[in-house]
C-alpha cells in the first residue's frame, strides 16, 4: 500500500506541474498534457517502472524551452499564486489565470 501511495503522489505532482506549465504557456490542457498522457495510459498493461519514462517525457515536453519562455512561465506562476489561487469560484479563477497571460505580456 505504501508503494501505491507514493506512485499516486508522484502522479499528482506531475499533474499539478503540468497544469502550471500549461497555464504559463497558454496551451490548452489537452494540447500539452492530455494527448501525451493518453499515450502513457495506453501503456497501463505494462509495469509502472516501464511507464515512468513516458510520464516524465510528457512533463518535460510542456516546460518552456527558451529563456524568454522560462521568464514568461515564472511570471505566470507568480501571478497565479499571488492573484488567483485564493479565488474559490472555478470560473472566476480560470478567468484570473487568463488575466495573468495579459499581465505577463507587458
Amino acid at each position: 500500500m505504501g508503494r501505491s501511495i507514493r506512485v499516486w503522489g508522484l502522479m499528482i505532482t506531475v499533474y499539478v506541474s503540468m497544469m502550471l506549465a500549461q497555464n504559463a504557456t497558454g496551451q490548452s490542457t489537452y494540447a500539452c498534457w492530455g494527448g501525451c498522457y493518453n499515450v502513457c495510459f495506453l501503456l497501463s498493461s505494462r509495469p509502472i517502472v516501464e511507464r515512468y519514462p513516458c510520464y516524465f517525457n510528457c512533463l518535460a515536453s510542456c516546460f518552456p524551452q527558451s529563456a524568454l519562455e522560462s521568464q514568461l512561465y515564472y511570471c505566470h506562476v507568480g501571478c497565479s499564486a499571488q492573484r488567483c489561487l485564493q479565488i474559490k469560484d472555478a470560473s472566476a479563477r480560470e478567468k484570473c489565470f487568463g488575466g495573468c497571460g495579459d499581465a505577463c505580456k507587458t
